[in-house]
């Protein structure tokens, strides 16, 4: 059977069930042949299915984390303002005490 004959829609279900369920002690040699090939390709569909869940989770991380970013950056924003009217009220606060005890 040529490589061009697997494709799914052209094997028969009974004989994909058949090599699929029979111990390989059971089978021809083709059968085996195309009992692995069945079984390597359920487990490319597992391992593409896995893939694609870990990238679904990834980019949920990733805008997750984008957005402690930019939550992050605006607090800091806001705490160099803070910063800089606690320094100007500590002048403010020098300058009337020195005023006040220049007298």
């Amino acid at each position: 059977m040529a490589t061009d004959e697997l494709d799914d829609k052209r094997i028969p279900v009974e004989l994909k069930e058949k090599v699929l369920s029979l111990p390989p002690s059971q089978l021809t040699h083709e059968e085996k042949r195309l009992r692995r090939i069945f079984r390597n390709r359920a487990s490319a569909e597992r391992s593409r299915k896995r893939m694609l869940k870990l990238l679904e989770e990834l980019e949920e991380e990733y805008l997750s984390l984008k957005k402690k970013v930019e939550s992050l950056q605006s607090v800091k924003v806001e705490n160099a303002k803070l910063k800089q009217q606690l320094k100007d009220l500590d002048s403010s606060l020098e300058d009337l005490a020195t005023g006040v005890f220049t007298f």
